[in-house]
Formats: structure tokens, sequence, C-alpha cells
């Protein structure tokens, strides 16, 4: 999984430094490694169009729009099979070239330790079964839920007028 990112990335800084035969072998490679990146098509296929219009390229959003496909694709993973917590890094290389989004940041890392904590569940009960399912569940979106309570609660208090 992350060859498969190293080499959407690496397409990217080929892109970035208009080296386009490159980056395409490298999106291409990064097909071959593992079928999800062609969710990142669209994206690739909008930079190739900007290069070739000759428009400037605003790579934050191309960076915002990747992570959001690469996680509607991690969120897909669970028709196939299992939510694994090592596919969390196709969205995650993206989410840190967003260095202005730091909520967005702060919940997709709480999000991948939940994913880390879903093994706990297992690890207590020793089955697949009963419980399980959703004690896996629960101790996924707690990181969640406690660094978006977090969240919301600084910014009610940095947003509060003082009188």
């Amino acid at each position: 999984d992350i060859v498969m990112v190293f080499f959407l990335l690496l397409s990217y800084l080929l892109l970035q430094k208009k080296k386009f035969l490159l980056a395409v072998c490298c999106f291409i490679a990064s097909v071959l490694i593992k079928y999800a990146t062609l969710f990142a098509l669209p994206v690739f296929v909008y930079v190739l169009w900007k290069v070739y219009k000759k428009q400037e390229i605003e790579w934050k959003r191309v960076y915002y729009w990747s992570a959001i496909e690469m996680f509607i694709i991690f969120m897909l993973s669970p028709l196939r099979e299992e939510m694994y917590p090592w596919y969390a890094v196709w969205f995650l290389p993206f989410v840190f070239l967003l260095p202005e989004r730091k909520n967005i940041l702060f919940v997709s890392i709480a999000f991948s330790c939940g994913l880390l904590l879903r093994y706990v569940a297992f690890m207590y009960t020793g089955n697949h079964f009963g419980l399980t399912p959703s004690l896996r569940i629960v101790l996924m979106l707690v990181p969640v839920l406690i660094v978006g309570i977090f969240l919301w609660v600084r910014r009610m208090t940095v947003t509060k007028p003082v009188s």
C-alpha cells in the first residue's frame, strides 16, 4: 500500500517538475500495484489538463481532492473485505500535505489510532462474533469523538466574546 502511495505522490512531484511522461508512468505503476489509485485518476487528469492549457495549478487543492478521493475508496474497502488499519496510508499522506487544515489532520490521526484499537476487541473477547463487531466500531470511533469534542470546545472558547 505504501509503495502504491509513493508512486502516486511521485507522479504529482514529477508533474510539478514538468516531467509528464515519467509522471504518467509512475501513476500507471501506482495503479498496477493496487487499483485503489484509480480513484485518484480524476485529479491526475485534471492536473494534466491544466498543464496542457498552461494554467496555474493550485497544489493544495490537488492534495485536498486526492485526500478525499482516497478516503472514499478507503471507506468503500469493507465492501470487498475488512477495513484494515494500514489502508489509512491511502489518504493520510495527502492530509499531511494540507498544513492549513489542522483540524482535518487531528481527526485523521485520531481515526488512524481508532483503526488500530479495533484489534483490542478481538484480543479481549478472543473471537470475531457476538459483542466483538460492535465493540470494534465503538473503539474505532472513540478517538475521533474525543478529538472532535476537544476541537469543538476549543473553537467555542476561542470564538466566545469576552464581556
